[in-house]
Parts: structure tokens; sequence; C-alpha cells
């Protein structure tokens, strides 16, 4: 797997008020690809597939917790984008979210 290497994009000196001004968000995406498998990517770069999106979105809340600040993103075939948020502070797993997509009701709760 490739190793990430992120830092945050500033055009000035972190003094006075640009000190105070926030970091880059990364974002990270769950893209579906045409045969319903998953990839897993940051920008252009695709890290790997999995057959189900919980396992995706698992790996890619992995991915996210270690480069904060980061968000994860779920882009469908059908043209829709789920932002997930924050992955979860521990960055091993989405216990919950991969429970609910298991049940099959189609919604998806927020990142805790």
């Amino acid at each position: 797997m490739a190793e990430l290497r992120f830092r945050a994009l500033w055009p000035y000196p972190r003094t006075g008020f640009t000190a105070q001004v926030g970091w880059m968000v990364w974002y990270f995406r769950v893209v579906e690809n045409e045969d319903r498998s998953w990839a897993c990517r940051h920008g252009r770069m695709v890290f790997d597939e999995h057959l189900t999106l919980g396992d995706a979105i698992d790996h890619t809340d992995v991915l996210a917790a270690a480069h904060p600040p980061a968000e994860v993103m779920i882009h469908r075939l059908d043209g829709s984008v789920e932002n997930l948020g924050a992955p979860p502070e521990t960055g091993n797993q989405s216990g919950n979210f991969s429970a609910h997509l298991s049940r099959g009701d189609g919604k998806s709760p927020q990142h805790q």
C-alpha cells in the first residue's frame, strides 16, 4: 500500500491572524464501480477495492483517521454523494455503519 504524507498547505507564515485559521480538510472517498465493487480513493489515488460498501468505508475510515482533519464521502453510480463526515477517532472501524448497511434500509447514520 502506498504511504501517504500530508501537510497543511498555507501560503503565509503561521503567525498572528493566520495562525488562528484552520487547516485544510482532506477528503477520502468511497466510489462505486460499474461492477458494484467499491474503491477507496484520495484524489486520483486508488488504494484498493472491496466487494461491500461496509468494508470499503471501514478501510477508508482508517486512512482518513490517520490524516486529520479528514472526511469520508460516498460516491454512488447514480450520481449521489453522501458526506459521512470525520471518521471515528479510533480509526480502526465503523462498526455501526457497517451493521446499518447490512440491514439494507438505505439510510446511513452519521459517524460518531
